[in-house]
């Protein structure tokens, strides 16, 4: 029996997708020029007290996420600073760029608060960057960890801040004459203090809270008209939070991603001002932002002046291709972290059995040189001819694998609750899908109306998109009364299915029903219509950034475009039917949200029931819930039934 069949292939999965998962077999040798830059400019930061950047570039498959992952393993294992109660010497946080130029400070936001909050030993980054305050504020407590701990007791039993938090704060802002808002303030204090943290957390991301969660955490409401300035100013505020001795780095990822095609220059215009109010108003950051070596022009074309001098103010780097030596090495490295497989070779005289020389050679190619990708692709197709001798091993199809790839990140977005990210999705996938229409309708980018979070123009003229998917009333009525003096000429607003405008809401219905008067459209996506849209947009952004790989081979944005549009899905084609199209059917707005909130509140209800409820007709209900097959789902009985329409993954 052939030893070898029950042992894994250590060359599969050759796309690395998260720097913070470790790399299985990482060989310090390559890419050693790069990841000595990346040190330097961190000792730079450290040493000098200065923001500095840096552009790294490669082929497709070259690399740049095993890189970023190297350096989050190595700052996990650099010590912190002397007398410091944390673990770290410094804060990783992983950016990939799959958002829209109007939103990219609030993606930033979210995606800073989540890798800053994620579960790890010792405690999260956030909570080992406020042990060093504590430790910086109280030099004479011993140990930082049991000031916590008693602080959390007290809080536990007065409710109260406690004067060791006033301490904290008014000893950070003079350090670091950042602001620290009064709302900011107390969040912090919450999560220190293990309050209300789920509340606080959505909070600190930038998720909208109802009046009952900010009663909760003691906060106003504040101003929410200006959501892209807030996210900037909460970004900068948490930066400083972490003081000039914790580093933070930003590593930036799928660049391409912020471009919906070619000629499109909002989004990475927004990155390089993003970067450039990163560097100018830090002093404690390393900003690392990677790209494909073929999107160094386009970038350098939109990215110019000062915003291209702050990218690149501690250099660039380019991740070369590997050498047989370096080739070799990956090679071993990968089949000596399987123990089993490791144990087979040592008998062996051959340093790459059970492959070849000759197997290298072919993988490397003329030019004896290629990207870790291609190499582990080829030798993984070699150990499977060893592993199991004259199997035939069928390659998947461009079309199949697109296929399957597209259903699996459907049902991953369904699962994940994509009502969560509405604005998100809709924010990067809406004009992504618009763009694969054709031309009837062109995206303007440049100078948004206010509460206007997407525009488009066709022949008749501009039409604005509102994303209204706010659960606090109070902020939604606001905005909806702002809209009434909109400045485009055709309005939509565009809301989940999931959040229905709730009776009790009088003031957000008054501005509804005086914007519907107006000729003003909601649209309310399914989770299936959100989710296809999110799994579009993932597909569209991983091409681009030459991470989407089938077998080895790297497949173009243009492929997965053509197949997009030739696979479109209904939900889809409706989703952009609806919201670019008149609307022809009956308006039944309200009735809708009536319904709605009736079924999230009783799962199953009979026809009849709900007509008492809401004071209607049992034949007008019935008759709103088939014109609406997406929304509510109908047993026609007797008695005729209404249910709430769940999807698979998804609790209500």
């Amino acid at each position: 029996m052939n030893q070898m069949t029950a042992l894994p292939n250590p060359f599969r999965n050759t796309v690395a997708t998260d720097p913070w998962q470790p790399a299985c077999a990482d060989v310090p040798e390559i890419h050693d020029r790069a990841f000595t830059r990346c040190r330097q400019a961190l000792d730079h930061v450290r040493s000098q007290g200065q923001t500095a950047s840096i552009l790294i570039m490669g082929e497709p498959g070259s690399g740049k996420t095993h890189l970023l992952a190297r350096l989050h393993s190595y700052l996990a294992a650099t010590p912190a600073p002397a007398g410091s109660p944390v673990k770290s010497g410094g804060v990783f946080i992983s950016v990939l760029l799959q958002t829209s130029p109007h939103m990219i400070w609030r993606y930033l936001r979210r995606r800073f608060v989540d890798d800053l909050l994620r579960a790890a030993d010792g405690g999260s980054q956030f909570e080992q960057i406020l042990l060093h305050r504590l430790a910086e504020c109280h030099p004479a407590a011993k140990d930082a960890q049991f000031l916590l701990h008693r602080m959390r007791e007290e809080a536990r039993n007065h409710n109260g801040l406690g004067r060791e938090l006033e301490m904290l704060f008014d000893h950070i802002q003079q350090q670091t004459q950042a602001p620290f808002d009064l709302n900011l303030c107390t969040v912090i204090s919450h999560l220190l203090l293990q309050r209300h943290v789920r509340e606080a957390r959505a909070w600190l991301r930038g998720d909208d809270l109802s009046d009952a969660a900010l009663k909760r955490l003691e906060i106003g409401q504040g101003d929410e008209s200006d959501q892209e300035e807030k996210a900037r100013e909460t970004v900068l505020a948490l930066s400083h939070l972490a003081g000039p001795q914790i580093p933070l780095v930003f590593c930036f990822d799928q660049v391409e991603a912020l471009q919906v095609n070619p000629q499109d220059q909002a989004g990475l215009f927004a990155f390089g001002q993003m970067i450039t109010s990163l560097h100018n108003q830090t002093s404690n950051v390393l900003l690392i932002s990677c790209i494909q070596t073929a999107f160094l022009d386009t970038l350098q074309s939109v990215v110019s002046g000062i915003a291209r001098d702050r990218l690149e103010s501690f250099g660039r780097d380019t991740l070369q291709l590997l050498t047989r030596e370096e080739a070799t090495q990956l090679l071993e490295a990968r089949m000596n972290s399987y123990p089993d497989l490791a144990s087979l070779r040592t008998a062996q005289p051959h340093s790459l059995w059970p492959l070849r020389e000759i197997d290298l050679d072919e993988a490397l190619g003329p030019v004896g040189r290629c990207t870790p990708r291609k190499l582990l692709s080829a030798c993984a197709e070699k150990f499977e001819t060893v592993r199991r001798p004259g199997a035939v091993t069928a390659r998947t199809s461009v079309t199949e694998f697109l296929g399957n790839t597209w259903e699996e990140r459907s049902e991953q977005a369904l699962a994940s609750n994509p009502a969560e990210q509405t604005d998100q999705i809709i924010g990067q996938g809406f004009p992504l899908l618009v763009d694969l229409a054709g031309k009837q309708w062109q995206r303007r980018e440049q100078e948004l109306p206010p509460d206007v979070d997407l525009v488009f123009e066709d022949a008749r003229g501009r039409l604005g998109i509102s994303l209204c998917n706010h659960k606090n009333m109070t902020s939604l009525a606001a905005k909806l009364r702002r809209l009434r003096e909109r400045s485009v000429e055709r309005l939509v607003l565009l809301r989940s299915a999931r959040l229905p405008l709730g009776r009790q809401a009088a003031r957000t219905r008054q501005y509804s029903d005086e914007l519907l008067a107006q000729g003003v459209r909601w649209v309310k996506p399914t989770d299936e219509a959100l989710a296809a849209l999110d799994a579009l947009r993932s597909l569209l952004s991983d091409a681009k950034a030459g991470d989407l790989v089938n077998g080895g081979e790297t497949i173009t944005p243009t492929t997965v475009q053509e197949w997009l549009t030739a696979n479109l899905s209904w939900e889809l084609r409706s989703l952009m039917e609806e919201v670019l199209q008149p609307e022809t059917r009956p308006i039944d707005f309200n009735l809708c949200e009536d319904i709605a909130e009736v079924l999230q509140l009783h799962h199953l209800v009979s026809v009849d029931d709900v007509a008492v409820k809401l004071s209607q007709e049992s034949a007008a209900i019935e008759s709103c819930a088939q014109r609406y097959p997406d929304r509510f789902g109908l047993l026609s009985g007797p008695p005729a039934v209404l249910f709430q329409l769940v999807s698979q993954g998804i609790e209500s």
